[in-house]
């Protein structure tokens, strides 16, 4: 018996595994392990089997897509975080939908309910810059559909996070330049609301406060994660009445807006100031002097959100997770 004769039960008596497991091993699914997949395909393959996509995704009331909302596509970071989506969802039969919310919350409302309306198996999300109401959140919540913030995330909202651990990093690269003897460290900050710009600004006061060095209002200026926001703090550091002699910045772009400003009214980079970023933009290796700054594993962050995000369209119910991966310090010119 060839073909289209045989369905997904007939595989399953056949090679003595529930439905459930024939079904996942022949998406590649990261749950069924490599031994079960290849036997599967195998078995498939003599039999000809050939699945009814139209009919299995009306049936499991499924459309074997993920909905991926993003600020930027140009982003190194979102593209990297896409790469490692993809290298996921493609291996499990699953189509991804990308949309770019352009740092817009407005936007970012109406490509999500979009999505949701479009009957996507899951969304994965990372936030605007002006995102600081969640209404949209609660909506995708009453529909159902599993939900995971990557990186960019925020405490209200309910949903599961893939994120770095920026307090640590943060606290690292502060405690770094102390220890390099700076001691009037500034810092850039990211948009209001959002978990990364909380968790950053307590890594740099708490390495401060590590190291007995006062915690000064006028050293910490609101950036966002633009260039322009950058030059923007640095030029207002440079205009207080004693300079920081050391910059972190909640992003590398921030970090770059920062030097820029300074190189134009030719201050020295680091023999004044020293300035670390976040993030590992691929800039940062190029221009001069490069940037030192906190290496996030990026293409990790989009394959765990993925491998979640199919776990949880496969549970009925699933309590939501929050995994944090590890980042290291880059050292270079910036800082030397």
């Amino acid at each position: 018996m060839k073909g289209e004769q045989y369905t997904l039960k007939d595989l399953a008596k056949a090679l003595n595994l529930s439905v459930s497991t024939v079904s996942r091993a022949l998406r590649n699914h990261p749950d069924v392990n490599e031994a079960t997949k290849t036997k599967v395909q195998q078995f498939a393959q003599e039999v000809e089997f050939q699945k009814n996509p139209i009919a299995s995704g009306l049936r499991k009331h499924k459309t074997n897509a993920i909905g991926v909302v993003v600020p930027e596509i140009a982003n190194y970071f979102f593209s990297q975080v896409i790469d490692g989506i993809q290298s996921v969802t493609y291996q499990a039969g699953y189509n991804v939908l990308i949309c770019v919310s352009d740092e817009s919350l407005e936007k970012e409302q109406v490509i999500t309910r979009h999505l949701v309306n479009s009957r996507v198996d899951g969304l994965l999300v990372a936030l605007s810059a002006e995102t600081n109401h969640y209404e949209h959140f609660d909506f995708i919540r009453r529909k159902n559909v599993p939900l995971i913030l990557i990186d960019r995330v925020s405490d209200q909202i309910s949903a599961s996070t893939i994120t770095t651990n920026n307090y640590e990093a943060s606290f690292a690269a502060v405690e770094y330049l102390i220890e390099r003897g700076h001691r009037r460290i500034a810092h850039i900050t990211g948009p209001e609301g959002q978990t990364i710009t909380q968790q950053r600004l307590q890594g740099y006061i708490d390495a401060l406060k590590q190291h007995n060095l006062l915690i000064q209002e006028e050293l910490i200026q609101p950036g966002g994660y633009t260039q322009e926001g950058g030059e923007i703090c640095a030029k207002a550091f440079w205009c207080l009445e004693t300079k920081p002699d050391a910059i972190f910045a909640v992003n590398d772009r921030a970090a770059i807006g920062a030097m820029r400003f300074l190189k134009s009214i030719e201050v020295a980079i680091p023999d004044q100031v020293a300035i670390i970023g976040f993030n590992n933009n691929p800039l940062g290796e190029i221009i001069e002097p490069s940037l030192s700054t906190v290496v996030q594993p990026q293409f990790e962050m989009g394959a765990a959100a993925a491998q979640l995000i199919l776990k949880q369209i496969d549970q009925e119910e699933y309590t939501d997770q929050h995994l944090s991966l590890p980042s290291r310090l880059t050292i270079r010119n910036s800082t030397l």
